[in-house]
């Protein structure tokens, strides 16, 4: 019983979390990215695990302070740093965490022609998933993979697509 009282007091953070995006839109670009509490909330979490870990029998301390360190470390730049500006010309998409931040400024003019795909990947214990991608051909020949792994690139999807048709 006391466990399914602590998920349910994590629930309503667990729903702020799932879908905090926002959408500026000045006329000319759309910009999409996280409101700006969220990273900011995972990071408090983060520290106040590692807080949490000083009051704590030593058993579970390290066990705390690691997954503050994580909490604090990973989640929340990553959050931060994801964005999208989607304009008349183009887009520039940027997702990833530090050092591993990836930025794809592609514009419409270059662009051939742009499918939706599912990549196979094999999760960490052996698990098959699938995971949404955007193709773009290019004029040159190559393509770009962009993955559709959270809400702001599902957003930003549904702003590249329509104003990529309507250049055509």
């Amino acid at each position: 019983m006391n466990r399914l009282m602590r998920l349910a007091q994590l629930a309503p953070l667990i729903a702020l979390l799932a879908g905090c995006v926002s959408r500026i839109d000045d006329g000319s670009e759309v910009h999409i990215r996280y409101e700006y509490w969220v990273p900011l909330l995972q990071f408090a979490g983060g520290v106040a695990l590692i807080v949490a870990c000083f009051a704590i029998t030593w058993r579970i301390r390290w066990g705390l302070l690691l997954g503050g360190l994580v909490c604090a470390g990973l989640p929340a730049p990553m959050t931060a740093l994801t964005g999208a500006w989607v304009s008349a010309d183009g887009f520039v998409v940027r997702y990833g965490g530090l050092g591993m931040l990836t930025t794809t400024d592609l514009k419409y003019d270059n662009i051939s022609g742009i499918r939706e795909i599912t990549k196979k990947a094999l999760g960490s214990r052996g698990q098959i998933t699938y995971r949404p991608n955007l193709r773009f051909q290019l004029v040159s020949g190559g393509t770009v993979d962009i993955p559709i792994a959270n809400d702001v690139m599902r957003q930003a999807r549904q702003e590249i697509l329509p104003r990529w048709r309507a250049r055509q």
